[in-house]
């Protein structure tokens, strides 16, 4: 509805992402990540298979039945909707620091505009959009960059033999809200780890950040029990599930045994 409250006449506006703050001391920077994975993902295919392919008339019954009905029907004009969606494309750009860097708070990581005169309402309409997506990765990958500078200094310490990279895992398939979440959640863990449970979140990478797991490694995960496989067995037969694991199964590589099902103290 934002194209209805600009100043008449606004033709261009520029926009900034910038982190503002920071809720930890020690936290004065934040990893540039999910961007491009936003722009090929939705802002290209989602809005072709959502805006640019559908015809017009289904789409604007649907605007008007939705904005009418809860933000009043002066709010439902789709004038520039139209406009955009016979131009067919988003005309914007967008002007960023290359993913990965380390950004100081309150500097702006990126910048948004418009590449066709009339269109400045669009910037800002799209901006929730663009936050929705984009916060979690950048956030995933900051704190891994934590744990990882800490993980780092440690090692140094007390490993002999050992790489940080391995140190810590990613289990964002049991912890997130949905697939989408847990996928951006991971891939921001796997800018500086490569232990991953979330294997979804390596083929995000792949179709997004052109990697491709055969020839690199993006992501690693380890066979794993849970305790429906160690219970399966019966408590009596909890030796035997270890046993055929370990010798008939998962001879070769690493394997993470699920230990407490019954009694910790007395499977070691």
């Amino acid at each position: 509805i934002h194209h209805l409250a600009y100043v008449p006449g606004l033709d261009y506006l520029v926009s900034y992402w910038t982190p503002r703050m920071s809720r930890f001391e020690h936290i004065n920077k934040v990893v540039m990540f999910g961007l491009q994975g936003l722009i090929k993902e939705h802002l290209i295919d989602a809005f072709n298979e959502n805006f640019f392919n559908r015809s017009w008339d289904e789409l604007e019954a649907e605007y008007k039945r939705v904005i009418a009905h809860t933000m009043t029907v002066q709010a439902s004009d789709t004038s520039e909707m139209k406009k955009l969606y016979d131009l067919g494309y988003l005309p914007i750009q967008i002007k960023a620091v290359p993913e990965g860097t380390r950004v100081n708070i309150k500097t702006p990581m990126f910048e948004i505009s418009n590449t066709v005169k009339g269109f400045g309402w669009l910037v800002n309409y799209l901006e929730t959009y663009i936050s929705v997506n984009i916060w979690q990765p950048m956030t995933a990958a900051t704190i891994a960059y934590g744990y990882r500078e800490l993980v780092t200094k440690y090692f140094d310490l007390t490993v002999e033999n050992g790489v940080p990279s391995s140190a810590c895992g990613d289990f964002s398939m049991r912890g997130m809200v949905s697939k989408d979440s847990a996928y951006k959640s991971s891939a921001g863990h796997l800018l500086s780890f490569t232990g991953s449970a979330t294997i979804g979140s390596i083929m995000w990478l792949e179709d997004f950040y052109n990697c491709d797991c055969t020839k690199e490694v993006v992501g690693k995960g380890v066979p794993s029990t849970e305790h429906s496989v160690m219970s399966s067995y019966g408590r009596d037969g909890e030796f035997e599930c270890y046993r055929h694991l370990i010798e008939d199964v998962f001879v070769d590589g690493p394997l993470s045994i699920v230990s407490d099902t019954y009694d910790y103290w007395n499977v070691l």
